[in-house]
């Protein structure tokens, strides 16, 4: 029997990475990659969504689908190995995030959008986005993880807590920039 693809990876995930993409390589980045539709997380972080499906709840079922669709849909940055991808394990990735309040997983998920690492700094260092409030994102990123002073905690206290994640603010904004949304 050959290697499993990574450790304690279940059955039906392995058969069903295999079967989509054409090298191990390319089935390892898919599993690991994270997908900012599912708050940047991989399939191989969800992997126990694959494990049996007699123990799992609806919304674990409607998780694993939603991973499903996506590792069947979204195959284009996983077609070759020569494409960019994060230094991760049990890969041959070499893209480094040269932000520091992005993963490298997560500065690649911004390379995919934008086609290539030069073009996704450019975005992200020069571009003001009106949903960032007309700030840079390297900015809003850097502004996010900065630490509250007293007052604004404060006020954190009297409203309500805040529920969205910086990264997939900055990755949506990012995504209107390229195609604006028109109501």
């Amino acid at each position: 029997m050959s290697e499993p693809l990574l450790p304690d990876l279940p059955p039906a995930l392995e058969t069903l990475a295999l079967s989509l993409y054409p090298e191990p390589e390319l089935a390892r980045r898919a599993l690991l990659a994270p997908w900012p539709l599912l708050r940047f997380r991989s399939a191989y972080d969800e992997r126990a969504l694959w494990a049996s499906t007699a123990q799992l709840g609806h919304e674990e079922v409607t998780r694993r689908a939603s991973f499903d669709r996506m590792l069947q849909d979204e195959r284009e940055p996983f077609q070759r190995v020569d494409q960019p991808y994060f230094v991760g394990p049990f890969t041959s990735g070499t893209l480094r995030s040269p932000y520091p309040e992005l993963t490298d997983s997560d500065f690649w998920c911004f390379v995919v959008l934008h086609g290539t690492e030069e073009r996704a700094r450019v975005f992200m260092e020069h571009r003001l986005v009106p949903g960032l409030g007309f700030k840079t994102t390297v900015a809003y990123l850097r502004a996010a993880h900065r630490p509250v002073g007293m007052a604004k905690r404060l006020l954190a206290m009297l409203r309500p807590p805040r529920v969205t994640d910086p990264r997939a603010d900055a990755y949506w904004s990012q995504s209107e920039l390229l195609q604006p949304v028109f109501v």
